[in-house]
């Protein structure tokens, strides 16, 4: 609104109907803050299993390795120990493994096969190449969903 008129495009846009309403719905809004939207009672496990599967899916997102992610997960403890979460949250390279093949994998690969049940078209592309002695199987899924491509 105020792009490169300074204080006066400021006081000018403070003045409209606009951000008048904007004030009064904050105003009577005041007590539903953003973190008591999303507050969700949740047992400590609950907790747990959603941040360890949390950082698991963000580091294979991020073409991290497994090594890097135990490594975070003890700067985590460092940086938040006054957070019980924190503190109990256990994520070496074999329970990430195990995190990623039996959990991710599988409900990513149930949610893929729900959204191609629903579209016309889509392609599938694969390629198997050694990535040093473990065979590699990425499968790229392209298809027209209601989210998007």
């Amino acid at each position: 609104m105020n792009d490169s008129s300074g204080l006066s495009g400021t006081n000018r846009h403070i003045q409209t109907r606009k951000h008048q309403e904007c004030v009064e719905s904050g105003e009577s809004n005041r007590l539903k803050t953003v973190d008591g939207m999303f507050h969700i009672p949740a047992s400590e496990l609950d907790k747990l299993s959603a941040t360890e599967g949390t950082l698991v899916f963000h580091a294979i997102k991020q073409s991290h390795s497994y090594v890097s992610q135990a490594c975070t997960v003890k700067l985590n403890t460092k940086r938040f120990p006054d957070s019980s979460v924190a503190k109990n949250v256990t994520s070496d390279r074999t329970k990430a493994r195990e995190i990623a093949c039996n959990v991710l994998a599988p409900a990513l690969t149930y949610s893929i096969i729900l959204a191609l049940r629903d579209v016309a078209f889509f392609s599938i592309a694969y390629y198997s190449p050694n990535k040093g002695n473990v065979k590699m199987q990425p499968i790229v899924v392209q298809l027209f969903s209601k989210f998007g491509v």
